[in-house]
């Protein structure tokens, strides 16, 4: 075994004429044993003298062990041999070559789906991925280049497990699925690297041992309750499983560990589900995250994606076979710390980001390299202009400063952009009377405004969405504009329509004060709106 060197394992090969040869493997205890028959029945191969098969067995091993050395059985993809050979599927990747090798487990089941598709090729799926680095697709962009990235995480650091990159958009057809079917498709089909909503905590962390520089995607992530959310985060950061004890007293070491990215999709902002909670923000800041759109032009649907999948793997394999060159690896082991330094200078972020700096610069070695030896054609000065940009918007997403990102300046914004959906009324509403609408609404209802008393109520789960697509924090805006006085109370239910015919019920809102300094310029907006609509 690789992780557990006092298990071993035997490989036979049965060779049925119809259907070729099949690779059995079986371990050494089980097949010893009484159950040891079944065992190998339930592989497909009929032994009709188990006994006198199993006297065979013996004397064929004594005979292996007088000539040659056992092989290694792989319980883990990834790097191998000092960061010199690379494990994808079932194939060992070496500066001179590919070599099949034994695998067990999880390794074993996952290995069926990696590597390159029959029938497929480089080209096509280069084809359909560059068309997800048109302007406006930058999200996707990143996405995929994290796949390309996670092999590299491994040279950070050995002692954690890495970064997780969440696309955010609660609206369907945002591109976030096809970021992550593009992001797998690097490497073979889905079934090699997801995880799902469904798998057991424990099963989860086999799957990442299992993966270990290999990316994977959690696509339901967020559906989870938010203490759940928070363990898995440190669990997989960290880089290995807790360990457990055994029903004889003892302790079952975890001895398989990771390094690598976890691309997941969300409906919601995971940062903001761990910000919300009691306790230390360590988790949160252990998450990138991007909000995903995606340009009509680009939104080719099933097309897409299904020349992705029919050319999966094809990326993967000439990308190791580049990485484990010679030259190739002193590149990545000199660019790697370089661009490491670069980012911590140009984003000035904190230490508690570092998980985000690893991530960034793996990014960017790996973008140059894709780039380079032709497996993708884009510009990397403009994924990584648009990355920088977007990171420097949320380092200071937390904190007010004269720049215009206070949270007043944040609510006069997404007043002044969602006009259309605003209905102003003269006062509150009061019980069994109706009143006029001074501005109704052209679009949708999401924002009403009572002159006289000087309040604003807004939808809460349109402005979180507005507060993630602009970088900001739920969490930061809350404790921001308490202190400063902008909100008033916490979310609560109120029908925004009530009193009019635009009333459809209750919704959570978040109550403004309009008499707020800062948001004088609203009143004069909407004044002057009411003036050219009595003109």
């Amino acid at each position: 075994g690789e992780i557990n060197s006092d298990a071993h394992s035997l490989i036979f090969n049965l060779d049925l004429p119809l259907e070729g040869v099949l690779e059995l493997g079986v371990s050494s205890r089980n097949f010893f044993s009484a159950t040891g028959g079944s065992e190998i029945a339930g592989r497909g191969a009929v032994i009709h003298d188990m006994e006198l098969f199993k006297k065979f067995t013996r004397e064929s091993v004594d005979m292996h062990y007088a000539q040659e050395k056992s092989q290694t059985r792989y319980e883990q993809f990834g790097w191998k041999h000092d960061e010199t050979c690379f494990l994808l599927g079932r194939n060992l990747y070496t500066p001179t070559g590919i070599t099949p090798v034994a695998t067990e487990g999880e390794v074993r089941v996952r290995s069926q789906y990696l590597g390159p598709t029959p029938g497929g090729s480089l080209g096509a799926w280069s084809s359909a991925a560059n068309s997800l680095f048109a302007k406006g697709c930058e999200p996707q962009s990143i996405a995929l280049l994290a796949s390309f990235a996670a092999p590299l995480m491994r040279f950070h650091s050995a002692d954690e497990g890495g970064a997780i990159v969440s696309l955010v958009n609660d609206q369907s057809g945002s591109g976030k699925t096809t970021a992550l079917e593009a992001a797998i498709s690097v490497w073979g089909k889905p079934e090699g690297l997801k995880l799902t909503d469904d798998d057991t905590k424990i099963s989860k962390g086999l799957a990442l041992a299992a993966l270990g520089n290999l990316p994977c995607t959690y696509d339901e992530l967020y559906n989870r309750d938010s203490e759940v959310i928070r363990r898995f985060v440190l669990m997989f950061t960290n880089g290995r499983d807790r360990m457990r004890g055994t029903t004889e007293g003892t302790i079952r070491h975890t001895k398989a560990t990771w390094q690598t990215i976890l691309l997941a999709a969300s409906n919601d902002s995971l940062v903001d589900i761990l910000s919300t909670m009691e306790g230390t923000d360590a988790p949160a800041y252990r998450i990138m995250e991007l909000f995903c759109e995606i340009p009509k032009q680009v939104r080719k649907g099933d097309e897409l994606k299904n020349q992705l999948k029919e050319n999966a793997g094809h990326a993967g394999h000439q990308y190791l076979r580049t990485l484990l060159q010679p030259e190739m690896m002193n590149f990545v082991r000199q660019a790697l710390p370089k661009w490491t330094e670069e980012v911590w200078n140009v984003t000035k972020l904190d230490n508690e980001h570092r998980f985000w700096v690893r991530t960034i610069a793996s990014i960017f070695v790996a973008g140059v390299i894709v780039q380079k030896t032709g497996i993708l054609d884009f510009s990397m000065d403009r994924v990584a202009g648009w990355l920088f940009d977007n990171i420097r918007t949320k380092r200071f997403s937390g904190r007010t400063d004269t720049e215009g990102n206070g949270p007043a300046d944040v609510v006069a914004k997404f007043l002044s952009v969602h006009l259309r959906d605003t209905l102003v009324m003269q006062e509150g509403y009061k019980s069994r009377t109706t009143g006029r609408a001074l501005m109704a609404p052209t679009r949708n209802l999401h924002v009403r405004i009572d002159l006289a008393d000087g309040r604003a109520y807004l939808a809460k789960d349109v402005f979180d969405q507005w507060l993630v697509k602009t970088g900001r924090s739920r969490t930061w805006f809350a404790k921001q504009a308490a202190r400063e006085l902008l909100q008033v109370g916490d979310a609560r239910k109120i029908t925004l329509g009530a009193g009019t015919h635009f009333a459809v019920g209750q919704r959570v809102c978040l109550e403004m004060n309009m008499k707020h300094p800062a948001l004088s310029g609203i009143y004069a907006t909407v004044e002057s709106l009411l003036k050219k609509d009595t003109r």
